[in-house]
């Protein structure tokens, strides 16, 4: 097996390429924190990801920049927040046209990019595409994951080195399983969606909300065996002693906390994901890293293990140096966006979540003065965030308030046509570590290419600057390495 070959490679120091090496993101949509290594019946449901962290490194505290697919994929893929959009439904306003990509970026040194999107929503709307060379879908009506082959067979024609996204279909969609806990396309039972549905519906029983959970469970084991044969069959055409996997989801899932089953509300069920690196040229394995990391970060430290520098538009930072035991992460305080009615913002203990009741009008017409419409939550003693603490301890949330008005402000200033951040809210972002993100408008970065194109001096680290070079011929490619 895949696993079984790299922990040999790794712990003998030898078989590792030298070289830029491949990255792999998993991206399993609608998985929760604390279903990996979650134990049925005497043995952990997802094998396969456990192994992945034992080999390599686990983050406690990831955070999604928004509870929603499509503003969660959008920091994702350009290290930057979702701009704001008036529904979760309005899909492609979440992404700025003006922003590159993490695979435009990485086209420009000869990476070879690729998609597959096992889910019918992300898979609908062409933003999500900018960049791919290749991008691979299920087919609609039908949401089924990609087939274990189709990684490997587009791999196997790479002519370099290669990052693929793997956005496979969501735990909470209309999927079944059959007797062996397969997916299948026809139905022989109830989805978990009308499961879910029966069970937050008023007077239904326990036993109904406990047979929709088990079936999301299973869900996730079927996925995590797929997962397993994904990773065998890329190793037998791919060199996987130079690949790096990192495997998240963009947001959780709700299982009947608070009464229901979706996702969306602004609670750490949905927000806080699971975050697996595994890099086959590090030694040892099994970290546990407890920094708060976002999103917003991964495409940054994607462009890290690259050896390409983070573009100067992006606000997330690379990770990998506390992955490798370098340090280097400088916490800041996460935010997300639910829908154009709800914000948070968290530090590692504290969280905030603004304007959270469905009466709330959209965040651009929202005062300053929302007395009634934050919630307070002390994550080190009440991690399922049950009890609110704002009505009677409002000043512990003081400097949480003016970092989320001020976040705020950015989202209107970037979406809202003349909208501008009044000078307090930039200042107090620039202090927290956000200050590109506010200085310079998407699409203003200076270009770092020599006046003949070709890629200048290496930057700090190593890393070669974010130039606007394209090959002939239109494609994203042509800059050589140094």
């Amino acid at each position: 097996m895949f696993l079984s070959l790299l922990a040999l490679a790794c712990s003998n120091g030898s078989g590792v390429s030298v070289g830029p090496p491949n990255l792999l993101l998993i991206d399993i949509d609608s998985l929760r924190f604390d279903r990996v290594g979650r134990v049925v019946s005497g043995a952990s449901i997802t094998p396969t990801i456990d192994a992945l962290a034992t080999r390599g490194t686990r983050f406690t505290r990831a955070t999604s920049n928004s509870a929603w697919t499509m503003p969660a994929l959008t920091s994702l893929l350009t290290g930057r927040f979702p701009r704001f959009a008036h529904s979760q439904r309005d899909h492609v306003s979440w992404i700025d046209a003006r922003q590159r990509t993490l695979p435009e970026i990485l086209g420009l040194y000869d990476y070879r990019t690729a998609v597959f999107y096992g889910s019918t929503i992300a898979g609908r709307f062409s933003p999500y595409d900018r960049g791919f060379e290749t991008v691979w879908r299920s087919g609609s009506p039908d949401p089924l994951p990609p087939r274990p082959g189709e990684l490997a067979a587009w791999a196997a024609q790479a002519d370099g080195p290669w990052f693929a996204l793997v956005h496979h279909i969501d735990l909470h969609t209309v999927l079944c399983l059959d007797d062996a806990g397969d997916f299948v396309q026809d139905c022989p039972q109830d989805t978990y969606d009308q499961m879910a549905q029966r069970g937050a519906s008023s007077g239904d029983s326990l036993a109904g909300q406990r047979a929709a959970i088990d079936h999301y469970d299973g869900q996730l084991s079927a996925y995590d065996r797929m997962l397993a044969s994904m990773l065998d069959d890329l190793e037998r055409v791919a060199d996987m002693t130079n690949t790096v996997v990192i495997v998240t989801s963009d947001h959780g899932e709700q299982l009947f906390e608070r009464g229901h089953a979706i996702h969306g509300e602004p609670y750490e069920y949905n927000l806080h994901v699971p975050l697996v690196v595994f890099d086959p040229r590090e030694p040892g394995g099994g970290r546990e890293v407890s920094s708060l990391v976002q999103t917003v970060d991964l495409a940054p430290t994607v462009l890290d293990y690259a050896g390409i520098e983070r573009d100067a538009n992006m606000v997330g930072r690379s990770w990998r140096g506390a992955v490798e035991g370098r340090g280097g992460y400088e916490e800041r305080t996460a935010f997300s966006i639910t829908n154009s009615r709800t914000l948070s913002a968290r530090t590692a203990d504290l969280k905030l979540v603004a304007c959270a009741d469905i009466g709330c009008p959209p965040v651009e017409v929202v005062p300053e003065e929302r007395a009634g419409t934050f919630e307070l939550y002390d994550l080190a003693v009440d991690p399922t965030e049950e009890h609110d603490l704002y009505p009677t301890e409002s000043a512990r949330a003081a400097t949480l308030e003016r970092e989320l008005l001020a976040w705020k402000e950015l989202l209107i200033a970037e979406t809202v046509p003349g909208a501008r951040i009044p000078d307090a809210q930039r200042e107090l972002l620039q202090k927290r570590g956000y200050w590109q993100h506010v200085s310079r408008p998407v699409g203003s970065a200076p270009d770092v290419s020599t006046p003949d194109g070709t890629a200048p001096g290496a930057g700090p680290g190593g890393q070669r600057a974010v130039g606007p070079r394209h090959r002939a011929g239109g494609g994203p490619r042509g800059r050589k390495r140094r």
